[in-house]
This record gives structure tokens, sequence and C-alpha cells, in this order.
């Protein structure tokens, strides 16, 4: 009920799955949403793209953007799946996945965003992965 003092994604951040849908499609289009300007281009290509040190890897693909995991390497083909989630990712894909099942992606090779909302804690039953990749290489590469 009363604000905090620091804003921030992983401290309690609030919003709808559409507001992710939204930035999602501004990730997209380079800092742009429905015409209006809201990040200039270089600032988003900079925020979505490795700004990691050479040689730097998290689970041996991937690097960190402003805020969010870069896949560095098309892992579409027989890369099995990541510990992070994100197999079945063209490289330059950026996003995150959070606590509870969640997941923010934006390709922007195949010109797609992904928010998944699962809210379930550890529960390994769940396929959520390899499903979420299976279906990207059907609906989106067409095999």
């Amino acid at each position: 009920t009363t604000r905090p003092r620091l804003l921030s994604g992983g401290g309690g951040m609030v919003g709808s799955a559409r507001d992710y849908a939204k930035f999602a499609q501004m990730v997209l289009n380079e800092g742009e949403y429905e015409g209006r300007t809201i990040l200039p281009r270089g600032t988003a290509r900079l925020a979505t793209s490795n700004l990691m040190p050479p040689g730097v890897f998290f689970d041996n693909q991937h690097g960190f953007g402003a805020g969010g995991r870069v896949t560095l390497f098309d892992t579409r083909q027989g890369a099995g799946l990541s510990r992070a989630g994100w197999a079945g990712s063209t490289a330059d894909a950026f996003g995150w996945g959070g606590a509870a099942g969640t997941l923010f992606m934006a390709d922007s090779v195949r010109q797609f965003g992904v928010v998944l909302m699962l809210q379930t804690m550890g529960d390994s039953r769940l396929q959520r992965d390899a499903d979420l990749a299976s279906a990207l290489a059907r609906d989106a590469d067409g095999r």
C-alpha cells in the first residue's frame, strides 16, 4: 500500500501480461510502439545487445543486456534444452525468465514476442521449455 523506495522488476514491480506484450512489441520495433518513440533506436539496440565482455557466457550460450538475457548462438538445431529454458532461440533473442514459471522473449529474427505467465513454483512435471521450443520450431520456423 506504500510506494517502494526503489522500483525494480525483481523487487516487486507490477504489470499485466498485456503490458508485457506491449513491451515485447516495443523491443521488436527497436524502441517504437504504435508509432511513438519510447526509447531512441540506438538505446533500444544497446539495451538488448550483449553487454558482457567477450568470452563471458551464462550457460555457454547466453550473455546479458540491460536487464535481460541475450541468446548469443542460434539454438534451434540440436542444441537440446538449456538450464535457462531458451532452447529453440535465434541468436540475439532477448528476454528474461522469472520466478513462478514466467518467461518473456523478443525474437527479432522471427519477429515475435512471447509472454508466458504460468505462476507455479518448482513444478518439474511441467514440460514448459520443451513444449515451447517445439511449438516455436513448428509454428515460427515451419518444421
